[in-house]
């Protein structure tokens, strides 16, 4: 429980960090082997820095007391580049690295669908890209940086012999950045003119010379260009919290307690995404034509659609400038905030006076009996580049989610105790719990359990138990409204040639068509060559709560299974 009752001063320091030695010498092997760099050395790094303070006093002469408190936590970055076991995207079973076929060189392709190239760019020059992959992994953060300030305070004041109040009142904010690959072109248009200026004599011969196309044109390729020199993608996360309780508990007699309390919560959300790209501009960027007068353009320019386009010249190296990153970037940012309401109040009873107690046992039932009110709201505004899925980067779009629920919930808990100090049982005692929610979204859920230890000796303890568990929907699986995101997975199922009526994964027709494959396009759908695939997901109004049944049986160690009498300390149910 949290600290309510300290009187004075205390002020501590903690630091820590991480040692690496470096020295696995088959990841090297592994990592090096695919022309990546490893690392070497020993890194001593992530250091982690945390002050506290705590101030406390009592008040009128001991009725009462207020704690304060103060945190700060500093967490340094630590990235996947600077341990030998992580400088690329190890497969699972730690054979081989992984590789994104966007690359920073420039690559040029139709997948093998079309007249069957594969290039990459180097110099003025399209070459075979002979399997070269971008190394996507060492960039990532292991450990994020992080900064964390945090205060509060607790009080509590005795109103007379009988009746106390509290409060709780706690502040967060938490400023985080999270870091992975530089964002790109992610061969998002699949087709190129052959008239493009900045193709030189070669690249045009082997993009269109060489299969009978002239400059008039189009050639079904997909480009990709990773934008390393606009640095890799940042997520700005920032989180402010602030939570209130206000209560009042106390005893009513010698064997009735209650306590009832109000919580108010808020927690306010800052997103902003950097050096992502959009794919609007991106796509203007690469549409480049002659404006006229011997100078390169986009078409968007020379039509007047957006006369801030700048080209975007990935067909030779080192030929991509700031002005050029600049018109492609797509900063998006994204605002939230979620809130909590809670009315709570329950009473405790010993019922052994009241003579409620089994023949075999010198203790009575003890009671729990309460309700509670809660309110949850969630509210997220993304910009228009989240909205429209605009972020090359991102896989998707991001759509706003604003939704909220109430549910009203009521509770009984009992403990009972059959026997204490029996022949055959020192002690066996039987609880049990229900709960009723009756949630505003039309759903209601019934959850209850009931445990038994029995103690046969003070050396022979047994018990078991049998609990119906439930989870309700929240607001997000709730209101979510549908788009597509991006999930991992090695191979599409689907994809590639097929052999027996299915495919190298086994996925037959049916199986595929389920998937959106027509019987067309089975046997030639090509795999992704990034390893990630999009899927629709969205919110359910009318989702019902899952449910659970858990069972134990098993040996208990403790000396005694009883559990005593509640009393005004005892937590919410």
């Amino acid at each position: 429980s949290m600290l309510d009752d300290f009187e004075g001063i205390k002020v501590d320091f903690q630091r820590s960090t991480y040692r690496h030695d470096n020295d696995n010498g088959s990841m090297q092997n592994i990592v090096s082997g695919h022309g990546f760099p490893v690392p070497d050395d020993v890194k001593n790094d992530g250091e982690i820095d945390t002050w506290s303070l705590v101030v406390g006093g009592n008040l009128d002469d001991g009725r009462g007391n207020i704690t304060a408190y103060a945190t700060y936590r500093d967490i340094d970055a630590v990235t996947q580049s600077e341990r030998d076991y992580s400088a690329c995207a190890l497969s699972n079973d730690t054979t081989f690295c992984f590789g994104s076929g966007t690359i920073p060189d420039g690559r040029v392709t139709d997948f093998g669908i079309g007249d069957g190239f594969d290039f990459k760019v180097q110099g003025t020059d399209f070459v075979p890209r002979d399997g070269t992959v971008y190394n996507y992994g060492p960039l990532n953060y292991y450990q994020r940086p992080d900064e964390r300030t945090t205060f509060g305070a607790f009080a509590h004041y005795d109103i007379n012999d009988q009746v106390e109040a509290y409060t709780e009142l706690m502040f967060a904010d938490d400023h985080s950045v999270s870091q992975i690959a530089p964002s790109g072109a992610f061969l998002i248009t699949n087709t190129l003119p052959c008239g493009n200026p900045f193709l030189s004599a070669q690249q045009f011969d082997q993009l269109c010379g060489q299969f009978g196309l002239t400059v008039d044109d189009t050639q079904t390729a997909y480009l990709g260009r990773r934008n390393v020199e606009g640095g890799p993608r940042q997520q700005d996360l920032r989180h402010t919290t602030y939570r209130t309780v206000l209560g009042v508990r106390g005893d009513m007699n010698e064997n009735w307690a209650f306590d009832g309390y109000f919580m108010y919560s808020e927690v306010s959300m800052e997103n902003t995404y950097l050096n992502d790209l959009s794919i609007t501009n991106i796509t203007r960027a690469l549409d480049a034509v002659d404006d006229g007068a011997g100078n390169i353009a986009c078409r968007s320019v020379v039509d007047g659609s957006d006369p801030s386009c700048v080209p975007w010249n990935i067909f030779q190296t080192g030929a991509v400038t700031q002005q050029m990153i600049n018109y492609l970037v797509l900063p998006l940012f994204a605002r939230g905030t979620t809130t909590q309401k809670v009315y709570s109040g329950y009473v405790t009873g010993d019922l052994t006076d009241a003579g409620l107690k089994s023949p075999s046992a010198n203790s009575g039932v003890s009671i729990v009996l309460g309700g509670e009110y809660r309110e949850e709201s969630l509210n997220f505004d993304p910009d228009t580049g989240y909205r429209t899925g605009d972020g090359a980067g991102q896989g998707g779009a991001t759509g706003p989610v604003a939704g909220s629920y109430d549910v009203t919930e009521y509770f009984i808990e009992a403990s009972v105790p059959l026997i204490d100090q029996g022949a055959l049982a020192e002690e066996l005692i039987v609880d049990f719990g229900y709960r009723f929610s009756d949630y505003s979204t039309g759903q209601e859920t019934d959850t209850f359990g009931v445990r038994a230890g029995w103690a046969i000796n003070p050396s022979i303890k047994v018990r078991a138990s049998y609990q119906r568990a439930v989870r309700a929907a929240n607001i997000q699986e709730l209101f979510l409204p549908q788009g597509f995101n991006l999930f991992d997975m090695a191979t599409d199922p689907c994809s590639g040639a097929v052999t027996g009526g299915a495919t190298a994964s086994g996925r037959t027709l049916a199986e595929c068509q389920l998937s959106g494959v027509t019987a067309a396009q089975f046997g030639t759908v090509p795999d992704s060559p990034a390893g990630q695939f999009n899927f629709l997901q969205g919110g359910q109004p009318n989702l019902s709560p899952e449910e659970a049944d858990t069972y134990s049986l098993g040996e208990s160690g403790s000396r005694s299974l009883s559990t005593g009498s509640p009393s005004r300390s005892t937590g919410t149910p």
